[in-house]
């Protein structure tokens, strides 16, 4: 492996260099920590690019609001913890954190937090790899600091908790090492294999609250293999802490793999949306349960109402279109659309990945590429208003029949469908 200088991203060159200098005046050591040495060094060209982590030997507060001042951007305190988190203007996510210790009062609590060292700080984290330090203001800059030998834990591909007592401590960390075992192709050292085992064996993970466990499932759904991903957390008995049913999608290998083909087949086809990949995961996942057993997941997990429409609404949309996208028969353009319209970017890649039938994605084309754009009708509420219809459910037949009238070639402008609510409902 090359060491980290020689990968450091040229683009970060200006950003290491104000938050070297701005230590360097106030007296404080700074440090680069967390996923983006440890992809640094494996040489990944990874997502964690974009979010940097720093540990500061002291008034991380102070080093903060210089470094804001310095960068003409905002600072918001993102944790009780005293972090500080930076959004810059190239997408770059900065956080801050002064230098700390962790003792944990039971298995699953929060850690109660006091000021330490950098040592210190780097071994109350989850694995060696994920305990190294590049140092900003050292001489030279950017030398590898590693107390815990996670550097050769690395080149080897291995994952190594620090103590016996830490999937116990945070059951949370026994969902990051089986994101990093499938991510990265690395194996459980002996020793962390057994502590993991024994946390579950106890009962550990039932003990996080629901919010933490989305936290940790939402990890999962960003990654790129759903497939594998939700094979380790059946194999260890992981599933159950959602919903026994979801186990069912361990035998539904072929739904899947196909995810990743129909995502990918959607977004060439569909220019206009962005397409969430964790929400088309989660649509993935939650498809063997009801709706009334989503809204309890929805209710545990303390999603916002935001996204607990999109998840509801989705999974229902998929569930209304499936019978028909099976269907092999001839569809009328006003029967695509009407299929296809109400479904997500999301959640058709995952009505698609379920019904799997060329007729199902032929139609999808059509209506993505033709149909969306021909059946958009110009007028809207206010203008039916200004025509004289009383707000209301006419409404909604108005505009049914006006896409009827453009998607079967009838009408094509705005003046031609104010000529059919005048002549049909006025």
């Amino acid at each position: 492996m090359k060491s980290p200088t020689d990968r450091l991203p040229p683009r970060l060159a200006p950003l290491f260099q104000t938050l070297a200098e701005t230590a360097d005046t106030h007296d404080i050591e700074a440090y680069i920590v967390g996923g983006f040495v440890r992809d640094l060094i494996l040489e990944k060209d990874n997502e964690n690019d974009q979010d940097i982590d720093i540990v500061v030997s002291c008034s991380g507060e102070k080093f903060s609001t210089t470094v804001a001042r310095h960068l003409k951007t905002q600072v918001e305190k993102r944790s009780q913890f005293g972090t500080y988190a930076f959004s810059l203007p190239d997408g770059i996510e900065l956080d801050v954190a002064t230098a700390r210790c962790e003792s944990y009062s039971s298995p699953s609590a929060l850690p109660d937090v006091a000021p330490g060292d950098l040592k210190a700080d780097l071994l109350r984290r989850d694995f060696t790899m994920n305990s190294l330090a590049l140092s900003l203001n050292s001489s030279p800059p950017f030398s590898l600091i590693d107390y815990s030998n996670g550097y050769e834990d690395l080149s080897n591909g291995i994952i190594r908790a620090h103590h016996e007592n830490s999937f116990i401590d945070d059951p949370c960390r026994i969902f990051r090492a089986l994101r990093f075992k499938t991510r990265l192709k690395f194996r459980l050292e002996a020793k962390t294999q057994g502590w993991l085992t024994n946390s579950i064996e106890q009962n550990i993970p039932k003990l996080l609250s629901g919010h933490r466990l989305w936290c940790e499932l939402q990890r999962t759904l960003q990654e790129n293999d759903l497939l594998e991903n939700l094979r380790i957390l059946n194999e260890y008995s992981l599933l159950d802490l959602i919903n026994p049913k979801i186990k069912s999608l361990s035998l539904k290998e072929d739904f899947l793999k196909n995810i990743p083909i129909q995502g990918e087949w959607v977004q060439e086809q569909d220019k206009e949306s962005s397409l969430e990949k964790w929400i088309t995961h989660c649509l993935a996942l939650l498809s063997p349960l009801r709706e009334e057993e989503i809204e309890k997941l929805a209710q545990k997990f303390q999603w916002n109402n935001s996204l607990k429409e999109q998840i509801i609404s989705g999974h229902t949309a998929i569930l209304s279109a499936l019978p028909a996208m099976k269907n092999e028969a001839e569809k009328s353009p006003n029967e695509i659309y009407d299929l296809f319209a109400p479904l997500s970017p999301e959640a058709l890649v995952v009505a698609l990945a379920q019904a799997n039938t060329p007729t199902a994605n032929r139609d999808a084309k059509l209506f993505l590429i033709t149909l969306r754009q021909v059946g958009r009708v110009e007028l809207n509420g206010d203008d039916l208003i200004r025509l004289g219809v009383s707000p209301g459910p006419l409404f909604k037949s108005i505009f049914s029949t006006l896409r009827r009238a453009r998607l079967e070639g009838r009408i094509s402008t705005r003046i031609e469908e104010e000529a059919i609510v005048k002549n049909e409902f006025l």
